[in-house]
């Protein structure tokens, strides 16, 4: 399933699902900010994206989308192509309502 199939599915789940693991699947920059978008709109409080291809150029974009999402709580990007420690302190600094491991 690609990243745009896989929002489409999100902004039809009407609020049932709260955890979606995304681990694994060779998600890049582009395809985690598809997915970030689609997860503001949903009930998502876990989302777990570790072990992907995304970068530090996903940052920014990740950031400005979760900045407004108020109901997630816990976010996963370990294992990931971020190793800018700007980038990472960037990601805990302007998302403190969520829970962020890098």
């Amino acid at each position: 399933m690609h990243a745009v199939d896989l929002c489409k599915c999100l902004k039809t789940s009407s609020g049932h699902i709260k955890s979606l693991s995304l681990a694994k699947n060779r998600l890049t920059d582009d395809g985690v900010s598809q997915v970030i978008r689609a997860v503001c709109d949903t009930q998502i409080m876990f989302l777990d994206l570790q072990g992907n291809k995304i970068t530090d150029k996903a940052v920014e974009v990740i950031v400005g989308c979760l900045k407004t999402c108020k109901t997630l709580k816990k976010l996963d990007l370990s294992s990931n192509g971020i190793s800018s420690k700007l980038m990472k302190n960037k990601l805990k600094n302007a998302l403190t309502h969520i829970e962020i491991l890098v």
